[in-house]
Formats: C-alpha cells, structure tokens, sequence
C-alpha cells in the first residue's frame, strides 16, 4: 500500500507538471489573445527569417516512400514532434535527392517544428546535434529571427490553451482538422521585450531539468512495486 501510493504521487505530481509552464506563461505575459498587458503584436512572418522563416513541408507527391533511402538526410515528421524525440522514426533520402529537390525544407538548431494535420498544433524545438534532416509534410518549420523571438518563448506560446483553441477555428478538413501554413504566416502573436522572453526561456530550462527528475523518480516508484510484487508473490 505504501509502494502503491508513492506510486501515485508521483503519477500527481507529473499531472499538476503538465500545467505549471503554462501558468508561468499567463503570469508574465498574461492571456496572447486578450493582450491585456498591450504588449506589441505581429504577423508569425514578421518575426521570422526572411528566406523560408516559415516553411511547410513539401508535397507529398513530391517525398514519395519510394524514394527513401536507409541513411543519407533523415526526414521528421509528426511522429517526433508528437512523441517529443527526434530519435524515433528511421525515414531518410540520398544526399543528391536533399541537394537537387529538398534543401529549402531543411531543419536547423533553434527552429521550431508544429504538426499541420491531424494532432496539430503540437511543437518541438530543433535541439543541436541531431542528424541533419528535412520536414514532411504534415509539419511546418518556423526560423525565428533570435533579436526578435525566443524559440523557447515561441513554442510554449503556440502550445497554450487560449492558442490552440484559435488553431481550432482556424483549422479545416471535416474529420481530420488541418492547419494552413498561409494562415500561420499571418497569425498574429504578441512580442515582449527579448530579455523577458529569455527570462522564462531559463524557468522552462529549470523545469525540464526537474521534470527528467521527476520521470525517474516515477520510473523508480514502478520498479519499486512491481518488485514488491515479485518478492512477494
């Protein structure tokens, strides 16, 4: 009974985790939608890159399975963004292919990727040090200019209630809703200053630190009961 509950605390615990970046968020900058604390606003575009700072896949016709390849340039798509990892999934093309057809749709360190179809909405941030690679195209790669837009800032802005419920109305597809790249390029988002936006980049930072924590300790809590199970029965 002891083992049981410890295990669901710590189950608890990781739920109560899932709201806490959130509620930092609408702390510091309050509601995007309402705006209230009339920070300034811009197009998504206006804050991105100027070549391809906002990017969607290519054609599916284009990026056909039949042109995949078992290494060379790895294609990532809603499977990494949803399951957070970019270690899942072992899609790839030839370095020729990337060259002649799919450089423009390339990923680097600090872009942030969101899911177009389906489960949209979701994000990752491209971290440093993965395999060179290209999206797909259920995903949307978005380059912020970093004097501007905190990727950090960003991908916890697109991934808040009041936003996603707007991806919702904006959303399109009968059964499975679809999100426009065109749409996302004039979506509005609000703008604090940078140092703000860096300010709650490291709170995240600390969070995911004490979340790989908490991940652990609810591993260990597992192990614990159902090594209690054994022993005993």
């Amino acid at each position: 009974a002891q083992a049981d509950r410890l295990r669901q605390l710590r189950r608890n615990a990781s739920q109560l985790g899932e709201s806490y970046l959130q509620s930092v968020f609408l702390e510091i900058f309050g509601d995007p939608v309402q705006n209230e604390k009339d920070w300034d606003v811009f197009p998504l575009l206006k804050l991105c890159q100027q070549k391809n700072g906002i990017k969607a896949g290519p054609f599916g016709s284009s990026l056909k399975k039949q042109i995949y390849t078992k290494s060379g340039v790895r294609i990532y798509g809603q499977e990494q963004v949803i399951g957070g990892s970019f270690s899942i999934g072992d899609y790839y093309i030839s370095e020729e292919m990337f060259e002649n057809k799919f450089k423009a749709y390339q990923v680097r360190p600090n872009d942030v990727l969101i899911s177009l179809v389906g489960t949209f909405g979701r994000t990752i941030i491209v971290p440093e040090g993965i395999e060179p690679g290209i999206i797909n195209p259920r995903l949307l790669k978005i380059s912020p200019r970093k004097e501007k837009l905190n990727s950090v800032f960003l991908s916890q802005y697109l991934q808040l209630e009041s936003v996603q419920n707007r991806f919702a109305e904006l959303s399109h597809g009968g059964t499975m809703g679809i999100l426009n790249a065109g749409q996302l390029k004039e979506f509005e988002i609000i703008c604090p200053p940078l140092p703000e936006q860096e300010r709650f980049a490291q709170i995240v930072a600390r969070y995911e630190r004490l979340r790989a924590q908490m991940r652990e300790s609810t591993r260990q809590a597992e192990l614990l009961f159902q090594g209690l199970l054994h022993e005993s029965f």
